[in-house]
């Protein structure tokens, strides 16, 4: 994913990361670890929610889906797909939440987080913290860059759907003093007889999992598991990271403790 596919090249979201990101997969297992972890209630806030793919599942599953999102024209391909019907959308910035009521649930996926840089990630999951009722359950994911074998420096991708092409090339390279990554990308898109490029650049947070719970603990949750998504059974191989954390009462927040249920003791490397 790229900021192109959030603005210019909105309308090919679906096609291009249809092809790279187990929605049906990750939208069950985000419910069977909700209701696993004993979710009491069904009001589920999906963060970066895109085009409502997994909100969409999931409100099949029986939650009532709240999905914010910062692209406007991501929101629009939802409405245009009908999917606004089954989800509430909105347009918001997750490190300022607009939303007043409180949550039963929280997710983010795929690797959103690592967009947060600087004090954005304790600015987010401060935020997240205050729209989940106590004990409310929040389900995320990460790249812990810490996983050097999962590290690619350049990578090619290709999306084809009904007379579109989309080739897309990424370089990464890290700064490791400053600890962000950036990702240069190219995008070019064969539409009919019309071929266009479209070029971007992203900056990823250079983070590791016992700074990502730290971050978390500090901003008012407590950690259930822990682990690779494959041990999560969120995705069948990859290595990234995610957790299922709850949120602790509002003056409890702001203790450092880690409250471990039956999760993973460590992160496979």
């Amino acid at each position: 994913m790229s900021q192109v596919e959030y603005k210019e090249l909105a309308h090919l979201y679906d096609l291009i990361n249809e092809e790279f990101i187990a929605y049906d997969l990750q939208a069950t297992y985000v419910a069977r670890l909700l209701r696993a972890a004993n979710l009491r209630g069904n009001r589920l806030l999906d963060l970066a929610c895109a085009t409502a793919q997994h909100a969409t599942r999931l409100a099949a599953a029986g939650f009532a889906v709240t999905g914010v999102d910062l692209s406007p024209a991501l929101l629009a391909q939802a409405a245009a797909r009908g999917r606004a019907r089954r989800v509430q959308l909105v347009c918001g910035d997750i490190r300022r939440l607009p939303l007043l009521k409180s949550f039963d649930a929280a997710m983010c996926l795929n690797h959103t987080l690592n967009y947060m840089l600087g004090d954005d990630l304790a600015r987010a999951f401060h935020d997240i913290a205050q729209r989940l009722r106590p004990g409310g359950l929040f389900v995320f994911d990460f790249f812990d860059y810490g996983a050097k074998d999962e590290w690619i420096a350049a990578w090619r991708e290709c999306a084809i759907g009904d007379g579109i092409r989309v080739d897309m090339t990424h370089r990464q390279s890290i700064d490791a003093a400053g600890r962000v990554a950036t990702d240069v990308h190219t995008y070019e898109v064969r539409e009919s007889e019309r071929v266009s490029t479209h070029v971007g650049e992203d900056h990823l947070r250079v983070t590791h999992t016992e700074e990502v719970l730290a971050e978390l603990v500090s901003c008012g949750f407590r950690v259930l598991k822990a682990g690779t998504k494959h041990q999560l059974g969120l995705e069948p191989t990859t290595k990234s990271v995610a957790v299922l954390a709850q949120a602790v009462p509002r003056d409890m927040r702001g203790a450092r403790w880690l409250g471990c249920g039956d999760g993973f003791g460590s992160v496979a490397k």
